[in-house]
């Protein structure tokens, strides 16, 4: 198995920090640098495998019978317990893709909104290539597919609009009954 990137270790180090806090597994202290594999097994990249230590310390439990029985019993911890990681949008911006998703979602569901206020309905058909057009204009960017599972989400049970049929049989999209 390959190391992890960089970009790899920064993320497995945010996500051991909001796993186990920011001191050193086996002297307890701050400061720490080092991304250490609780089995000493290099090609385990797993980020139960990984906790924060110092660079004295990583090299210490080499020798340190307690550190590795610290290790040990940490190792098995994680994989009893399994992290489930938060995202953090705090200190870095959603990515242009989810951006643009959440963009093209909004403008998807705002052009179903007003075809149905004003017509009361919109066909499927419509519906699928309008809003992608719509989105490819504001955005530049919109796929039939993407659309598609947006309309799905939109008439989905919880959801303000529902798909049914017209007279002819057509599959159409009306605003939910709003009780």
């Amino acid at each position: 198995m390959n190391q992890p990137s960089h970009k790899a270790k920064i993320q497995i180090n945010k996500w051991c920090i909001q796993r186990d806090g920011e001191n050193c597994l086996y002297c307890g202290k701050p400061g720490c640098k080092v991304l250490d594999h609780l089995n000493d097994n290099r090609n385990d990249n797993r980020l139960e495998n990984f906790v924060r230590a110092h660079y004295h310390c990583n090299i210490a439990k080499i020798h340190n019978i307690d550190y590795q029985v610290m290790a040990q019993d940490k190792l098995r911890q994680n994989e009893q317990w399994p992290f489930i990681p938060t995202e953090d949008n705090t200190s870095e911006e959603a990515s242009t893709e989810i951006k643009i998703a959440k963009t093209n979602f909004e403008i998807q569901e705002q052009y179903i909104l007003e075809k149905t206020l004003t017509d009361g309905f919109i066909t499927w058909h419509d519906a699928l290539y309008g809003a992608t057009y719509k989105c490819k204009k504001l955005t530049g960017y919109g796929s039939v597919q993407c659309t598609r599972n947006n309309l799905y989400t939109l008439t989905s049970p919880e959801a303000p609009f529902m798909k049914t049929k017209d007279k002819n049989k057509k599959p159409i999209i009306v605003r939910r009954n709003q009780n």
